[in-house]
């Protein structure tokens, strides 16, 4: 709106617009500049950025704040209309000029008319734009006082009406009249509600619907925040004791859950999380969050999730050779879910979740919380002909095709992994181990990389669970197993036929030799520093080192390596390599070394 009409300022109603403005684009030239001279039109007065002074001073009478450009260019005009008055003397006084001079005299003739011109015009503006101001200063005194009438009437008609202030003015219909009547300077009164009060009342009611709705859904999305982050706590082992309900452990122990979407189907967490239709929202006098968070409800979550597993374990046992289950009194025995040898695949996805790339299989908690990826129309190897004819007769319909992310979880889709079971197996007898002992995992882990491929040509070594997933590599992996003798030596037991006897080779200290976990998962990290460190040409394949074990226990393992051994490439030129020459589509860390160690995170420089 305007706040000069002179000066022609326009600014929001802000008071910091207004004194950003008043500071930084005028200038005071009070003491510069003599009214009777100036021909720019100013700030009628300071009232105009200071409305409550109602005693300022205005034109003619008020200081001169001009803009600070205006301004600029008035003192240029003003400079060549003084030289063309002082060249009008000149001429008065008959001094000879030549011919460029009369020109120049004529355009300071045409300066001084248009100087002249806007002089005269000068106090009119002056005077109008004065009159304008005077006039908006009024409008706007009156202007709050009618607002603030038509306020307080509109409150008292909320009051006698049960009707809520908020939602009334913020109605089409009153609101509109209500701006109207402030805007023309005209008080409310009853006559003006009774004609559109039925309007009023319908959109109220519209109002107060779409209040409930709103009202619902943030009941409903707080409700699953909060079981959503009661499912993270449990899964990561982190739920108080205060709030793990009575006869259940306390432990840091992660709980075996199923995916977030099938735990929200569950009787209890169903009841818990509500609805988001307001026509189901019963009023409650305690908090909802706080009934979440009680022991009841987390007992009553942890009943339907006992009461949810034991189907699924049933199938599972029932793929592991136990169709009547599984028992025993030994405290020392594990049951068949829990062991080293309890691997499955999905057949629906053929998928597994991140925590479970290196080994390429799931145990039962990785049974519980699968949830398949999208199969895009690939056929799985396995997969069901129920779950294939179901899915073309859903096409044939015209229905859009499940992705498998949904909350429609099967245990049936699941099949043993003969693959991994066999190789475990394996590595059991060799290790002299029994996977019905609950210390068998930790020895197992505790190997490292002693674990050597023999079915690959070169030297492919690896620890425990990288070689569950190395094994779907091969129909038949046939295993050497080495043995440890320091933290960076290893030696290996010489194979025949499988079998292995106790003559033990010299040691090797080769870091070329070496199993170094982890690394494939740095190098294809989205880092800058995985991004630095696959440029550098520092990787050698393990496919390529051929080791001639016959002369390692004569001239030592370094020397036993036949030729020169692989060149060193950057790791995209590895990753290109394995694919092309030996076939691998996804390198783990089996399958390449480094010529110089890389420094992990967390590991001491």
């Amino acid at each position: 709106m305007y706040v000069s009409f002179a000066a022609r300022i326009r600014l929001c109603g802000s008071w910091h617009c207004r004194k950003t403005f008043l500071n930084e684009f005028l200038v005071d030239v009070t003491l510069k500049q003599s009214r009777e001279s100036l021909w720019v039109p100013y700030v009628e007065s300071i009232r105009c950025f200071y409305p409550s002074r109602l005693n300022a001073r205005t034109w003619p009478y008020n200081d001169i704040l001009i803009r600070k450009r205006d301004w600029e260019v008035f003192e240029r005009d003003h400079e060549a209309y003084k030289d063309a008055e002082q060249a009008q003397a000149e001429r008065k006084e008959g001094v000879a000029q030549t011919f460029a001079a009369e020109e120049r005299d004529a355009q300071r003739e045409q300066v001084m008319e248009q100087c002249n011109a806007a002089t005269e015009r000068f106090p009119q503006i002056m005077e109008v734009s004065t009159h304008l101001s005077r006039w908006k200063w009024n409008y706007d005194r009156l202007y709050r006082n009618t607002k603030r009438l038509n306020d307080a009437w509109t409150k008292g008609l909320a009051e006698r009406e049960g009707w809520k202030l908020g939602d009334l003015v913020t109605t089409q219909v009153y609101g509109s009249l209500q701006r109207r009547k402030t805007f023309l300077l005209e008080k409310l009164d009853a006559d003006d509600v009774t004609p559109i009060r039925f309007d009023i009342e319908s959109e109220l009611l519209a109002m107060q619907a779409r209040q409930k709705c709103q009202m619902a859904e943030a009941t409903y999305r707080d409700n699953l925040s909060e079981l959503k982050k009661i499912y993270d706590r449990m899964r990561c082992g982190t739920l108080g004791a205060a709030e793990t309900p009575a006869g259940t452990s306390g432990s840091s122990v992660p709980w075996i859950l199923p995916p977030l979407n099938v735990f929200y189907t569950l009787p209890s967490v169903r009841a818990l999380k509500g609805s988001p239709d307001p026509s189901a929202l019963l009023p409650s006098s305690t908090s909802v969050t706080s009934d979440i968070k009680s022991s009841l409800a987390m007992s009553l979550i942890t009943a339907d999730i006992h009461t949810w597993l034991i189907p699924v374990r049933k199938h599972l046992m029932t793929l592991l050779g136990y169709p009547n289950g599984w028992q025993s009194a030994s405290m020392r025995m594990l049951p068949p879910l829990k062991r080293v040898t309890a691997r499955f695949l999905c057949r629906q996805c053929g998928k597994v979740g991140r925590g479970y790339q290196r080994q390429g299989c799931l145990d039962l908690k990785g049974v519980c919380s699968h949830v398949c990826a999208a199969t895009s129309g690939k056929r799985i190897e396995g997969r069901p002909q129920e779950i294939e004819a179901s899915d073309g007769n859903a096409q044939e319909k015209g229905k859009k095709k499940s992705s498998g992310n949904t909350s429609d979880w099967k245990v049936d889709v699941f099949a043993k992994d003969e693959k991994a079971i066999s190789l475990i197996k394996t590595i059991l007898n060799l290790a002299g181990l029994s996977e019905e002992d609950p210390a068998t995992a930790t020895a197992l882990n505790a190997r490292g990389g002693t674990i050597r491929c023999m079915t690959c040509k070169g030297w492919i070594v690896m620890d425990f669970d990288t070689a569950i997933g190395h094994a779907h590599r091969h129909e038949s992996m046939q295993i050497q197993l080495l043995t440890k003798s320091g933290p960076d030596h290893v030696g290996f037991l010489k194979r025949d036929a499988g079998v292995l006897n106790a003559e033990t080779y010299r040691p090797i200290s080769s870091t070329r030799l070496a199993f170094e976990r982890g690394t494939s998962e740095l190098l294809l990290g989205p880092s800058r520093r995985a991004r630095n460190l696959c440029k550098k040409v520092n990787y050698g394949c393990r496919h390529c080192l051929f080791v001639d074990e016959s002369l390692c226990a004569v001239v030592g393992i370094e020397k036993a390596v036949k030729g020169k051994g692989p060149r060193a490439m950057d790791f995209n030129g590895l990753r290109s390599h394995v694919k092309k020459k030996h076939g691998i589509q996804d390198i783990g860390d089996e399958d390449f070394f480094c010529y110089n160690g890389i420094q992990k995170d967390g590991e001491e420089g």
